[in-house]
């Protein structure tokens, strides 16, 4: 695909289009855009409504939306940021993004304080809510075993607000710092949630904090463990 600079610039040059930044880009981070075709971002690039971003193998990006919101895409990731609006003057806005393959860490920013704002993120089976007050919450697509899995987290005073995961079968809140869901098929209800150690909670994300995004086998079959028997206990009722 052929880039058109001028339009590219043009598109670059008008602030009313960006919806946040790239705070930080480690190793190889592509976004793709229709107005340009697939480019490397670096820290301070704008990011626009509808841009897809991949990181690839031991890379990782950080970026900061205009209302404070602050997405981390982990290692060999890919998101679509499908839309996105923010109104300064009344804060509320929307916030509503694809996870197609890998981690995410997001920590809500101004705009989930406002009754009419929507934050979520979907992945290929579920969609993960964050209702006011929000909070943080780190999650996994695994496209190969088409899992998806979500903790809802304290923040970095020890506040924990609230999630919530749906399918078209039901829906599960979390509440509690490190409850974790799993969901296996759109066509399940997502797993009760579990309260997670800090070992599990490494085994699913590595060091999240310090964007250290790796992948457990054994963490993963645990979960299918229990995935496996809240669909018996469900065949029983």
């Amino acid at each position: 695909m052929s880039i058109d600079i001028k339009k590219e610039n043009r598109l670059l040059d008008d602030p009313m289009l960006i919806v946040g930044r790239v705070i930080e880009a480690n190793g190889t981070v592509v976004v793709t855009r229709i107005e340009s075709g697939p480019r490397r971002m670096h820290p301070g690039d704008p990011v626009f409504r509808g841009d897809v971003i991949e990181t690839h193998e031991r890379s990782w990006t950080t970026m900061t939306l205009n209302d404070g919101t602050e997405v981390t895409i982990g290692a060999s990731a890919r998101m679509s940021l499908d839309r996105y609006f923010f109104d300064e003057r009344e804060g509320s806005g929307v916030l509503d993004a694809w996870m197609l393959a890998g981690s995410f860490y997001i920590t809500s920013g101004m705009m989930i304080g406002h009754p009419n704002s929507i934050v979520s993120i979907r992945t290929p089976n579920a969609v993960l809510k964050l209702p006011p007050p929000g909070g943080v919450v780190a999650g996994k697509y695994i496209d190969r075993d088409e899992v998806s899995l979500f903790t809802l987290l304290a923040d970095n005073f020890g506040r924990t607000g609230n999630a919530e995961v749906q399918t078209h079968e039901g829906t599960v809140r979390l509440n509690r710092a490190n409850q974790t869901t799993v969901v296996s098929s759109s066509g399940r209800v997502p797993t009760r949630p579990v309260t997670l150690t800090r070992l599990d909670l490494f085994d699913l994300f590595g060091l999240f904090r310090d964007r250290g995004w790796q992948y457990s086998g054994i963490a993963t079959g645990r979960f299918k463990l229990i995935s496996s028997e809240d669909s018996k206990s469900a065949h029983v009722r």
